[in-house]
């Protein structure tokens, strides 16, 4: 017994038609996936390694091989959260995706604040500081301080976007049952 099928119907059986919604979902959890990427190397390797003494190991944001993460993370934040608003544009009629989108858009903008408020300037503060020298008790503890609430921000990171993989499972309905 031969099977033969002509290449439209081989087409239409492999294709598979998703949802806008779910299209630009996916499209931002994949990126939000790509910077817990980045920010899981920037963790465990980097930020160990910038801070273990302080000021003599600072020379990796410094010269000729200095690391400038800045545009990395300013452009891979913007690509991201425009494909999370275009996403939440595409969801806005299943109020419960709306909902939980909203909410963890929220959390995601409030940790970008505190690294703004934050982070940014004291990371800015140790690039400009000088390399070698004595270690001062003061920029000892603020960089401890910084990779403990790293930690912290980088875990909430993770949590938000593990959030939005189980919104991608709620249903796409325009009822408000369940929201």
């Amino acid at each position: 017994m031969k099977i033969t099928m002509r290449t439209s119907e081989l087409l239409e059986v492999n294709t598979m038609r998703i949802h806008k919604a779910d299209r630009w979902l996916m499209w931002s959890i994949f990126l939000y996936f790509t910077m817990n990427g980045a920010q899981l190397w920037e963790t465990v390797l980097f930020v160990p390694a910038w801070s273990a003494n302080p000021p003599e190991t600072l020379h990796f944001f410094n010269g000729p091989s200095g690391i400038e993460l800045s545009k990395f993370w300013i452009i891979l934040h913007a690509v991201h959260e425009v494909s999370m608003v275009v996403a939440l544009i595409y969801n806005w009629a299943f109020p419960k995706r709306r909902n939980w989108m909203l909410f963890l858009f929220c959390v995601h903008i409030s940790l970008r604040v505190w690294t703004l408020i934050y982070f940014a300037p004291v990371i800015l503060e140790f690039q400009n500081t000088a390399i070698g020298g004595v270690a001062h008790q003061d920029i000892i503890q603020k960089a401890k301080d910084w990779r403990n609430l790293n930690y912290l921000r980088v875990a909430v990171y993770f949590l938000v976007n593990l959030a939005f993989v189980r919104v991608l499972f709620y249903p796409r309905n325009t009822s408000s049952q369940g929201a």
